[in-house]
């Protein structure tokens, strides 16, 4: 299986645009419900979490950064937590998650004899997480910032600055785009808190 880390009997796998084979081999591997296959393979699937006996689905989108296009994509997150496993699949290359497959690696190796709950799917679902809001946070708090100045520049110029208004607009744009985004998150994350104790005893 590609992108497998073992770590004290836990498996994360972690897939980038996962192909239809991709999603049938984890499919057939781990002997998930066929609609979690199709959710994977549809990209549109929209924020929920599935409960089955075995195993936890989750889908939740965070925003990706087109520099071309100066706006921000869905970029879905699907993430299945097992009782010794945990696959996270994602839309578009994030370089969060290798860093943060590095970071839990070595906290690991250095965790202390009360931390065995540090090497569980739970905890790195955390990690995930946690690392992911830092990410939306740092960028809610620099469009905000972007959109002060530029209405600032917008209204010291003389004249209609055709590209501080467009720049401006961008920025209004995405700002809202981002928090539709997070919208259902809260709902996802109150569930999630109600699972994971009953899942993970």
């Amino acid at each position: 299986m590609k992108n497998l880390l073992s770590i004290g009997g836990i498996s994360w796998i972690h897939q980038t645009a996962p192909t239809k084979d991709d999603v049938a081999e984890l499919t057939e591997k781990y002997d998930f419900h066929e609609i979690i296959e199709d959710d994977i393979i549809d990209i549109n699937t929209q924020d929920k979490m599935d409960v089955y006996d075995n195993y936890i689905f989750v889908v939740i989108h965070f925003p990706k950064y087109n520099p071309v296009s100066k706006k921000y994509l869905m970029n879905e997150f699907d993430i299945i937590l097992g009782k010794k496993f945990i696959i996270t699949l994602t839309r578009f290359e994030t370089n969060h998650i290798s860093k943060i497959r590095k970071e839990y690696e070595q906290e690991i190796k250095e965790k202390e004899d009360d931390e065995e709950y540090k090497v569980s799917p739970h905890y790195i679902m955390y990690k995930l997480i946690d690392v992911m809001y830092d990410k939306a946070i740092k960028l809610l708090n620099t469009i905000s910032k972007d959109i002060m100045i530029f209405e600032e520049q917008l209204f010291e110029t003389q004249k209609l600055n055709k590209t501080i208004l467009e720049n401006l607009m961008i920025k209004k744009r995405n700002m809202i785009f981002l928090k539709h985004n997070f919208l259902p998150h809260n709902d996802i994350l109150t569930d999630m808190q109600n699972v994971m104790s009953k899942f993970y005893k």
